[in-house]
């Protein structure tokens, strides 16, 4: 129980065991502690437990594609810079039109691609962000204007047939260098 609060960032009191008035333990089970309440840094946070498909802030046992969206990537690595860098973790990021599982996922995937470092608490979909790396800003610097970024989009998929990073990252850097040659 100790480790699972801990990992929401949640803290026991000391003296007497308890946790703080915020959380309210709704029942142990044998997989997971369910409860509710603020974690430290006042996002809301909710885990259940039926049947092993718990989830935090999403539905309960809902389930989704392992597709990547390169439009959710971009969108949630915009939201992570827009976000105040205090040293801590971020947490409750939620992308408008996503779910919380398309988003934890897409999450992952930016840690593997080391755009973001970030910590998971599974089998939930609560993610926390410590930081956007170089790569990540990089990335982002590279795809942040919408006109450029749509456009290196079709590029990829009419050559190629499929979206990847590396294709866009390379797409990408050519307009970026064709535009600095026009500008010359």
């Amino acid at each position: 129980m100790r480790e699972i609060v801990r990992g929401l960032g949640l803290q026991p009191r000391a003296a007497r065991k308890e946790y703080p008035a915020s959380v309210r333990t709704l029942r142990i089970a044998s997989a997971l502690v369910l409860s509710s309440g603020l974690n430290q840094w006042g996002h809301s946070v909710r885990v259940f437990n039926n049947r092993r498909s718990a989830t935090i802030g999403g539905r309960e046992g809902a389930r989704f594609e392992m597709k990547r969206d390169m439009d959710l990537l971009r969108a949630l690595l915009l939201k992570v810079e827009g976000m105040p860098y205090n040293g801590h973790l971020m947490g409750g990021i939620q992308i408008p039109g996503y779910t919380d599982e398309e988003v934890c996922y897409h999450a992952q995937l930016a840690a593997d691609e080391g755009f973001i470092e970030a910590k998971f608490l599974k089998p939930t979909t609560y993610f926390a962000v410590t930081r956007l790396t170089y790569q990540g800003h990089e990335f982002l610097d590279l795809a942040r204007d919408d006109t450029r970024w749509n456009h290196a989009k079709e590029k990829v998929k009419s050559t190629t047939g499929s979206l990847t990073v590396e294709g866009l990252k390379t797409v990408l850097s050519a307009l970026i260098q064709a535009a600095l040659r026009a500008a010359m």
